[in-house]
């Protein structure tokens, strides 16, 4: 909440970054004193992470993620800014050329994404049109791969994730759809 009521929000001097490079603002010092060393932190996914590096690396601290994959999806399937932040940019995506001969690669930069909503996806069979499964298929410990998978329609799209920093992080969208 603002202490002056005749300033807006765009009158905030605070001059925040959101790109992928990692700074220090003055607050963090501030911030980092309130936590106890070796705390359990959890990242609400504000921001590009900085805060959360900059406490890691000087209390010992650490960042509360889930490890079983299907409660990670939930929050990101429905948590715009913590979806964003668990995404390694750019973003690998894959998709078949116009003839379907061929695939062609590609990235989506930050700033370009948009959120996909996947707080849907259970229903998904129920739908009149465009419905579609969801398989879950673990790779390896640290892979995981998300498929919406059409039914009588040409929806194919797999979503993988890979276990880094003690996160689970969407690295590549490859969508096979026809």
């Amino acid at each position: 909440m603002l202490k002056d009521k005749n300033k807006s929000p765009a009158d905030d001097n605070r001059q925040y970054f959101y790109n992928d490079e990692f700074y220090i603002r003055a607050e963090f010092p501030i911030i980092n004193n309130w936590i106890k060393e070796g705390s359990k932190i959890i990242d609400l996914g504000c921001g590009n992470g900085s805060l959360m590096k900059f406490i890691k690396e000087n209390k010992n601290a650490e960042n509360k993620c889930p490890k079983k994959f299907e409660t990670f999806f939930n929050q990101f399937g429905t948590d715009k800014s913590f979806q964003l932040n668990h995404i390694k940019f750019p973003l690998s995506y894959s998709f078949p050329s116009d003839d379907y001969v061929n695939t062609i690669d590609s990235v989506i930069n930050k700033k370009d994404f948009q959120f996909i909503n996947f707080s849907e996806d259970e229903k998904a069979m129920e739908s009149e049109f465009d419905k579609y499964e969801i398989i879950i298929t673990k790779i390896r410990e640290d892979k995981m791969i998300y498929k919406r998978q059409g039914y009588d329609n040409g929806i194919f799209i797999s979503y993988e994730f890979v276990w880094i920093n003690n996160c689970w992080t969407m690295v590549k969208i490859l969508d096979q759809s026809t």
